[in-house]
């Protein structure tokens, strides 16, 4: 993943959904200089709607889930092999310690939609606006 910002503009039932959690855990998956195991906490994904960041959060967390117990759902595994460059026993142990991770530290996984992070934005930083 050599960027750092994308944006997917698509209609209806495209698959969105299902390109922004591969996107969400390839990034994790990879994490940083700094290492992997907590980097989905700089992931920042916003959506438009309630609905599409809750399906968004469920269906990232039961791909994590599955591939921590070795499973391909969906045909990600090759995807991420190729786009993280990783064999798959490196994709299941990272994906188990981010999903472990995860559960533990939930209000960490940020994925919402664009005016609760917005709300959050402007609560943050209150006293200086």
């Amino acid at each position: 993943m050599s960027k750092n910002f994308h944006i997917y503009k698509c209609s209806a039932g495209s698959g969105k959904t299902y390109t922004l959690a591969l996107n969400f855990i390839a990034i994790a998956i990879t994490g940083n200089e700094f290492g992997y195991k907590n980097h989905y906490r700089k992931i920042l994904a916003i959506t438009f709607t309630n609905k599409a960041a809750s399906e968004m959060k469920e269906r990232v967390l039961n791909y994590l889930s599955a591939l921590s117990q070795k499973k391909d759902v969906d045909n990600i595994l090759s995807w991420l092999i190729k786009e993280t460059r990783m064999n798959k026993q490196e994709v299941f142990l990272r994906s188990k310690i981010i999903f472990t991770h995860i559960l533990h530290n939930y209000s960490d996984f940020s994925i919402s939609t664009i005016d609760k992070f917005t709300y959050k934005i402007v609560r943050t930083f209150a006293i200086d606006l």
